[in-house]
């Protein structure tokens, strides 16, 4: 099996990184496809699922339930989106198998998705972290998408908050554990063409074991 996933904090550069090494190795790069497929097996929208991805069950979830169980305690209330139905775990079990189809493909590289937590007890996959300080990522996304570098602060503390709770959730992990890696990478100290110059040589040298199993629940 040729697998490479790449997890990667928000405003880190990793999907940058993730394209530059699949290129260099001949991989399929798959992201927005993790998604996509997840939607079409559960006959979701995508931009519900891509709402409930690599977010473990909150507030909204048991809004959404009190809503499926109870319609009648909210009288005079619009009639829920089916899509809103499904819940979380459906989809992190629907996320899985899609993960577990596009690995059995070989020569693909996965991006985000909690790929590598997915894959802990496959044979021949390589993890990748990709990470920078909070005040570079915050700049990063603040230049990116126009906003207040307060309001980009903590769209980033926001999405490493969610990402870990879904891995603890749903893998009984921690999501930045450099023990879950093969190898993790600094952009505030290497340019994302050097980042993955150092993956690309490091796969060539071979040789990845699964780590410890962590199933889902």
């Amino acid at each position: 099996m040729t697998v490479i996933t790449i997890s990667h904090e928000l405003g880190s550069g990793g999907r940058a990184i993730g394209e530059a090494v699949a290129r260099e190795l001949c991989l399929s790069y798959i992201d927005r496809q993790i998604v996509q497929q997840v939607a079409e097996r559960l006959h979701m929208r995508e931009e519900v699922v891509a709402l409930r991805d690599e977010h473990a069950d909150g507030p909204v979830d048991q809004i959404l339930r009190a809503f499926a169980d109870g319609p009648a305690l909210f009288l005079g209330a619009p009639p829920l989106d089916p899509d809103l139905r499904i819940d979380e775990l459906t989809c992190h079990q629907a996320t899985l198998a899609v993960i577990a189809a596009a690995a059995r493909s070989n020569l693909a590289l996965i991006a985000g998705h909690g790929a590598n937590f997915a894959l802990s007890d496959y044979l021949g996959v390589m993890n990748v972290f990709i990470y920078a300080p909070t005040a570079r990522r915050a700049a990063t996304i603040a230049a990116r998408d126009g906003l207040s570098l307060d309001e980009a602060t903590y769209q980033v503390a926001r999405s490493d908050q969610s990402r870990d709770s879904y891995v603890r959730r749903r893998y009984h992990a921690h999501w930045q554990d450099p023990a879950h890696y093969h190898l993790m990478l600094n952009t505030a100290a290497l340019s994302e063409n050097h980042c993955a110059e150092i993956i690309a040589a490091a796969w060539r040298r071979g040789g990845f074991g699964p780590f410890r199993p962590h199933r889902a629940r």
